[in-house]
């Protein structure tokens, strides 16, 4: 019988697998109808840029990069009309974005002008990719263009769409393959480790039956996503966002392949736009080759994440266990998105998972370390600091200030830590984000949530966004303040604790990425592990599930990500009301129905 839910379960992951597959076709195989093909090589003249473009009737989304200086700015005009762009920093570079509508697009040749009016760069480039419009302007598609940069000219080229096989050498091959036998190695051992541990354990039904229903929505959302993009993409033509729930195709692993080139500038440690734990991290990395670099990146945080999935679902069933751990492991969107962008959270979420393990393995100092090195990573995690408080752990505080204070006067000493740039925020202008325009991150920071609503409502314009973010963040640190005063002195269980400081670090602050999401897996093992029945379980377990699958059912047509596509979906809007419902469940619930269950267990009045 056993044998027989196996070969079920194998066959299941093999169609899921070769969906997947499908899916990733879709995306390589698509339309080329929309794509013109033109190449010009112009000079960079004086402080102007001149492009004469042979474009077709379309919309295009064009992009302006160069190495920015103080006091620098420029005009760009196309076809005698002056163009306002979306402008977001990284490090020194600058990147101007712009939409090429339609009506001022003639047939054939067209005009671009870039004048830059101060310190004109030493060198620019320039790309520009077909905006294709389908269906009730629903969703438009960026493919990528080949572009060179040589000093101070510009190829500009744009060609047909080609699949570019990137040639392995033997030595990337040995290192991959080197890395997968190690990641697999480590997998069938610890599976093989969990099954027989699973034999010995006493069969915890509820449990169980968290695990099988918070699985079964994620299996069941993830395939109706698969099906819904494998629809839109083949049957009905749409492009990007419509053909995957993931990020700009083009954008892949950008978060670490971009931050390796930055980590080659003298300066690194003084433009980039993380903590010092953080640049060191990404800084070792550098030293290897791309691909290396990528394979050992991820291949540490696999085998992490499946760790812990492995030692967080054990069932004494071993097909349900192993069903289960593929499920979480391989299914799940924030996994695969954080993987799809290879942010450096993907490993804070690792030091704060193992905050969390030595926490309630009560070894306290051990974990405040692994918490010191999370909040040297990216600051947010310092939310922390009111669990110590709530459970009274002053000597961990005081051993974390101190950890702080000496990491500042090191880092700073040995020139790797600017106190200064960090607090001005690093010099950079939030990717424009807070800006009067239609740019919101895709995220759940609910300052994106306002956002989206203001340009939704077309009163975007009408809105002050400094002076509104200047309230917001006020605002919400009001609302921080209020919440941890009640988990310091009314909230009693530990999962809710750790779920609402999740919940916190990912809505309030105004800057909040997709991959944060991944976060959600601490409170929910936490919420699987605890042995305490709630009346309102049912609900925590359908929101813990809805939260990991992918719902971008519904493309808003006028917001811009920071892909500079139009990819913003209904799924920010639901992620973030599913965790302020959560989070409005366990307040009510402690501080509304349990004293009314108290009164009315003792007698007294209501």
């Amino acid at each position: 019988m056993r044998s027989g839910k196996l070969i079920i379960n194998l066959v299941v992951v093999a169609l899921l697998a070769m969906l997947v597959w499908l899916n990733a076709c879709t995306s390589i195989f698509s339309p080329r109808n929309t794509f013109i093909q033109n190449k010009q090589k112009v000079n960079l003249i004086g402080n102007t840029v001149n492009l004469n473009l042979n474009l077709n009737k379309d919309s295009y989304l064009l992009r302006i990069h160069y190495v920015s200086k103080p006091g620098q700015y420029e005009v760009i005009y196309f076809n005698g009309a002056e163009l306002v762009s979306s402008v977001k920093s990284r490090g020194t570079q600058k990147i101007n974005y712009l939409i090429l509508p339609k009506q001022l697009v003639k047939q054939g040749q067209n005009a671009l002008i870039v004048n830059f009016l101060k310190e004109p760069p030493s060198s620019v480039v320039v790309k520009i990719q077909n905006y294709y419009f389908k269906f009730f302007d629903s969703g438009y598609v960026l493919f990528p263009d080949s572009v060179d940069s040589f000093d101070r000219e510009v190829v500009f080229n744009l060609g047909q769409y080609k699949v570019v096989i990137t040639r392995i050498f033997f030595s990337q091959l040995f290192f991959l393959l080197f890395i997968l036998f190690l990641f697999f190695s480590f997998a069938r051992k610890m599976i093989k480790k969990s099954l027989k541990i699973n034999s010995n354990l006493e069969d915890n039904p509820y449990k169980s039956y968290k695990i099988e229903y918070i699985g079964k929505i994620i299996l069941v959302g993830f395939l109706v996503s698969i099906i819904y993009h494998l629809i839109t993409s083949i049957c009905l033509g749409f492009h990007y966002p419509h053909y995957t729930f993931l990020f700009s195709p083009g954008g892949r692993f950008d978060d670490l392949l971009l931050q390796c080139r930055l980590a080659k500038l003298p300066n690194f440690f003084q433009i980039n736009n993380y903590y010092p734990v953080a640049n060191i991290f990404l800084y070792i990395f550098s030293f290897l080759p791309k691909l290396e670099s990528l394979m050992l990146y991820l291949g540490l945080f696999l085998a992490g994440f499946f760790y812990i999935n492995a030692s967080n679902l054990k069932m004494k069933d071993k097909g349900k266990y192993l069903k289960n751990v593929f499920i979480f492991f391989c299914l799940t969107y924030p996994l695969l998105f954080a993987v799809d962008r290879a942010n450096i959270e993907i490993f804070m979420f690792i030091f704060l998972y193992l905050f969390i393990y030595f926490y309630v393995k009560k070894r306290f100092f051990l974990s405040t370390i692994f918490l010191f090195l999370a909040i040297g990573m990216k600051g947010y995690p310092a939310v922390f600091l009111v669990l110590l408080l709530s459970d009274k752990r002053y000597k961990e505080i005081i051993f974390m200030f101190l950890l702080i204070m000496i990491s500042v006067l090191a880092f700073q000493k040995m020139g790797i830590f600017n106190w200064n740039s960090m607090i001005s925020g690093f010099n950079t202008d939030v990717y424009s984000f807070t800006m009067n325009n239609n740019l919101v991150q895709r995220g759940v920071s609910l300052y994106s949530l306002v956002k989206l609503a203001f340009i939704q409502f077309n009163v975007i314009n009408s809105v002050d966004m400094a002076k509104f973010l200047s309230v917001y963040l006020k605002t919400v640190f009001c609302f921080f303040v209020v919440l941890a005063g009640y988990i310091i002195f009314f909230e009693k269980e530990f999962w809710k604790k750790v779920a609402l400081l999740i919940f916190a670090m990912l809505l309030l602050p105004h800057m909040s990425a997709d991959y944060k999401l991944l976060h959600i897996f601490i409170p929910l093992f936490l919420f699987i592990n605890t042995q305490k029945k709630d009346r309102f379980d049912t609900f925590y377990i359908i929101m813990f599930g809805l939260l990991l699958i992918p719902k971008d059912y519904y493309i808003f047509p006028k917001i811009i990500s920071d892909s500079g596509t139009s990819d913003i979906s209904i799924a920010i809007v639901l992620n973030i009301l599913i965790m302020l419902a959560m989070t409005f469940m366990i307040v009510f619930d402690r501080l509304v129905l349990q004293k009314i269950k108290t009164k009315l267990t003792t007698g007294g009045k209501l």
